[in-house]
Parts: structure tokens; sequence; C-alpha cells
């Protein structure tokens, strides 16, 4: 086993203790870089967090992966981070965007992500129902390429959701030196039990839950 369950019955309850152990890892440990995802899940958590009080100027945000939209659409990771988590105290924090100009070719996308691209040190992951983690989703075009290349970032092109992806790679994302997964809801938690029992490709997520290099610590709610 390489996770720790922590399970609540209330998503604000999940939710706080999240922000107060990423808030006490961040403290403890002096990690300087955090890399978060989008959707809607960690919105609670986000709120929580940007409360903290951390020395937020020494602090760098990046994200887990971003889709490729213009930066002020609504579907745009950096669009969600700097609106629901860059504020109050988190403001002072360095953004770092993995994407600028929309109309590159794939090769351009890629090389101004890996650009810009910094080791994280803490990452908070959300899981889909279909158990996929960052943008790295089974059976999508540049999948096995995600999971077996040396470099931090690869493109995404999902075959059941919208938009291309830029994405940290497996190898980027078992190289933080803290991992966080967040879920919620019984449908999720019957997909991560599934994923519990073993490497399964077609579950991204058993990728890290079983992995003996990484601890990760989940946090569920119902």
């Amino acid at each position: 086993m390489a996770y720790v369950l922590h399970e609540f019955k209330d998503t604000k309850a999940s939710q706080l203790a999240l922000s107060k152990a990423v808030s006490r890892d961040i403290k403890e440990e002096k990690l300087k870089h955090l890399a978060l995802s989008g959707g809607r899940s960690p919105l609670g958590f986000f709120h929580f967090l940007r409360k903290e009080d951390l020395s937020w100027e020494d602090i760098t945000v990046s994200l887990v992966d971003e889709r490729v939209v213009d930066l002020n659409d609504k579907e745009s990771n950096t669009n969600f981070i700097k609106k629901e988590f860059l504020q109050e105290k988190a403001s002072k924090a360095r953004f770092i965007p993995f994407l600028e100009h929309l109309n590159l070719e794939d090769k351009e996308l890629l090389k101004f992500a890996r650009s810009k691209f910094i080791q994280p040190d803490l990452a908070v992951l959300g899981m889909g129902s279909d158990g996929h983690f960052a943008s790295l989703f089974a059976n999508s075009l540049g999948f096995e390429e995600a999971l077996k290349t040396t470099k931090n970032i690869s493109l995404i092109e999902p075959q059941n959701a919208p938009f291309k992806r830029l994405s940290m790679s497996l190898k980027a994302i078992k190289a933080c030196k803290k991992l966080f997964l967040l879920i919620q809801g019984g449908e999720k938690k019957e997909v991560f039990d599934r994923a519990c029992l073993g490497i399964d490709t077609n579950l991204p997520i058993s990728l890290i839950l079983s992995d003996q290099e990484v601890l990760c610590n989940v946090y569920y709610s119902d």
C-alpha cells in the first residue's frame, strides 16, 4: 500500500483538513512549490488554503494540468486558479502557467510548457470517475508516452473528454515530495477501491496508489 486514507462524513471537513495538512507540510518542511488541479471539486479546499498564514511571497504555484483553451475561457485551469485560489493571502504567491499562446503547433506547446516547468514539492490531485488523474486519461492519445517519458510535461488528447491537454507526466508527479488526492462521493470511492487492488492502466490512479516510491495522502468524504 502506498497511500493513507483519511475519511470524513462531510466535504467541508475533508477540504478543511486537507488545507491544514498542506499548510503544515509547507511550513514544517519548508516547501516552496505547490502544484494544483483544476475542476470544481477542490473549490472549498482552495478557499480554505488561500486564508492560511504562509510565507506566500516565497511560494510558487503551478498546475498539475491545463486545457489548451484561451486563458480567459471558463474551462481554463489557469483562469480558475487565478479567480478561486490566488486571492486573499495567496494573492502574494508567484504563478507559473503552462500555456500562453493557443495558436502553436503541438511541438511548440510542449516546448513552452517544459521550459516553464519547475518540479513541484507538493501536488494536490483530483480523480475522475473513470480513474484518471491530472490529464492522464486511459487510452488517450499520448497516455502511454506520459507514463514512460522522462520529460516533465506531456501532451494528451482524451478520447472521452473535451480539449487537448498539457499534463505533468507520471514521472514528474511521482517526483513530488508530497502527494495528496482529494475525492468525494460514493461513485468515486468505488473507483478508488478498485484502483487500490493493484496496477491497472485502465484506472490510471492505480499507478499512484500502488507505487512504493511515493506516499499519497487521500482525503475522502461521502
